[in-house]
């Protein structure tokens, strides 16, 4: 459910409210199914498009609750309890804007702080593994024809992702900066696309477990697309 009002000079302040949940499998010790997880949402934000200007924005705060998540049970520990509950906060903005002389730059970043609210396991109030609070990007591309008339296109930008909780202090998942670039060609109704993600062929660790492993992020790669838009 949500509520948007538009207001002069391109000014659009929203609220919204959405559940959800998560099928889980399997009984508990007793026979009895677990329940679903739910998560329960409200956001507030506003979004922002200039008549004429060439630029879109906007920003976002959230809370985010999710609540039947499974948690130690200390009078049986081969039986889990759906006492769990984990409780994020986060802010987001995004600004889209076409520059002079064929110029369009997107940039964006958001801040997640997910924390633990209730558990068994004794890790009450600790960041929940494996999410950043910090993450950003920036993209900038030059069209080489007039809009609407097709042509050369160049692009690239960077992706940024802070460092990662992974649920002991023995070990973090460190952050990361990967660079990526883009050319295209467009003719009428065809686009043809290379992309070149994580061009400097950086090595980076995308991930870090509480046993100890660890995941890496693929290597310097390239994607050749085709869209046909009729």
């Amino acid at each position: 459910a949500g509520l948007s009002y538009l207001a002069e000079g391109g000014w659009a302040p929203y609220l919204s409210y959405s559940e959800s949940f998560l099928p889980l499998g399997g009984v508990n010790v007793y026979g009895t199914p677990y329940k679903p997880q739910r998560g329960k949402q409200w956001e507030a934000g506003v979004k922002w498009q200039p008549p004429g200007g060439g630029i879109t924005a906007y920003a976002a705060l959230y809370e985010l609750r999710d609540t039947n998540r499974k948690t130690t049970d200390a009078a049986n520990p081969l039986n889990s309890l759906q006492l769990g509950e984990v409780k994020t906060q986060g802010f987001e903005a995004e600004l889209i804007a076409s520059l002079a002389r064929n110029w369009d730059w997107t940039l964006a970043y958001a801040y997640t702080d997910a924390k633990i609210s209730r558990s068994n396991a004794g890790d009450q109030g600790q960041r929940v593994a494996s999410v950043s609070r910090h993450m950003a990007s920036s993209w900038l591309m030059h069209r080489f024809a007039a809009q609407g008339r097709g042509g050369w296109s160049l692009g690239a930008g960077l992706r940024y992702i802070g460092p990662q909780w992974s649920g002991t202090s023995a070990i973090d998942t460190p952050s990361s900066l990967l660079a990526d670039a883009m050319v295209a060609y467009d003719a009428g109704d065809w686009r043809l696309a290379l992309h070149a993600n994580n061009i400097r062929d950086k090595v980076v660790i995308t991930q870090c477990l509480s046993r100890g492993d660890c995941f890496y992020c693929e290597r310097r790669n390239f994607l050749l697309t085709a869209t046909y838009r009729s």
